[in-house]
């Protein structure tokens, strides 16, 4: 479930079980927008650990309450 949101897209960032997520203009988005990341939705994705840093987000799916 997303947290700690913040930012402004393309480049976002935001917080998953834990783990600090960030996005960039080269993040795809399956069936969603960047746009639609809300605080409370849940997302599943891909990316790569940057180290003890965060994971800069591949590929991202907003999942809406309801789908």
């Amino acid at each position: 479930m997303v947290s700690d949101l913040g930012g402004r897209c393309p480049s976002v960032t935001f917080t998953v079980g834990g783990t600090t997520v960030v996005t960039d203009e080269s993040t795809d988005y399956k069936k969603a927008a960047c746009g639609d990341l809300r605080e409370g939705e849940f997302v599943v994705g891909r990316g790569t650990t940057q180290g003890d840093g965060p994971v800069v987000a591949s590929v991202i799916m907003v999942k809406k309450h309801g789908n």
